[in-house]
């Protein structure tokens, strides 16, 4: 029984020892907030735990229907890997590799990943298992739960175009009150009298002709020829004079 009870410890305490020297990946923030259109950055770090790291590959994944990746920047230092299986950005994956020449003890910054956020949700950037952290023995030092991202993706807002302000209608104008029939009547009325008073005048002038006419015995042939007579008679009277001298 002592023996089972020294050999379950002994397990225990390796157990310990092997999660205290585990490495990890981690993401930060851990949760964010964005609006459709705009981009959101993370900081990818590595903690060597209590080990000496030289590479490590982070490997994270991304629903590709809502963010895109579309940069990564490796922070100082660090001397990225750029071959297939190593280096690649797409499809819902982000994978960077990267050594430290001397190989690093403590907690460090691995890079920046930039993404844009295309749908309204709920997205989740996790660190996957495929991810390694290697020692100078390259054995992976990864265990237990890596970093993740919880991104609310809000849907963009839609500012309604302005109402046109509606042209107010011009009024028509009043129309002037017509004149009272009896202004146009009085006109009427007065020219009529005028008319009528020069129509008596002229009707009395001709029966005062008239009369004058007829109160006298003399035709008009008559007195045509003695003013005919009278005015022959007075030039030859001024044409004797000049000849005379008188």
């Amino acid at each position: 029984m002592k023996s089972l009870l020294k050999l379950s410890s002994i397990a225990v305490l390796a157990l310990v020892a092997t999660v205290a020297q585990a490495a990890t990946i981690n993401l930060s923030p851990v949760t964010v907030a964005v609006t459709e259109g705009n981009s959101i950055t993370l900081a990818v770090s590595v903690d060597p735990g209590s080990d000496k790291l030289y590479t490590v590959k982070a490997a994270l994944s991304y629903p590709a229907d809502m963010l895109e990746a579309t940069s990564f920047t490796f922070s100082n230092g660090l001397l990225s890997l750029s071959q297939p299986g190593y280096d690649s950005m797409g499809n819902g994956m982000v994978i960077k590799t990267a050594g430290v020449s001397g190989g690093f003890t403590a907690a460090r910054p691995f890079g920046t990943v930039t993404f844009l956020a295309k749908k309204s949700g709920t997205a989740i950037i996790a660190v996957q298992s495929t991810s390694l952290a290697l020692n100078n023995q390259s054995k992976n030092t990864l265990a237990g739960t890596q970093g993740s991202t919880v991104v609310t993706v809000a849907a963009r807002t839609v500012t309604p175009a302005p109402t046109p302000t509606p042209t107010p209608t011009p009024t028509p104008a009043s129309k002037p009150a017509a004149k009272p029939a009896t202004a146009g009547s009085a006109a009427n009325t007065q020219t009529a009298s005028t008319t009528a008073t020069t129509t008596a005048a002229v009707s009395t002038s001709t029966n005062i002709a008239a009369t004058a006419g007829a109160g006298t015995n003399f035709s008009p042939w008559l007195v045509g020829g003695l003013a005919a007579i009278l005015v022959a008679g007075i030039g030859s009277w001024f044409i004797y004079r000049r000849r005379t001298g008188i």
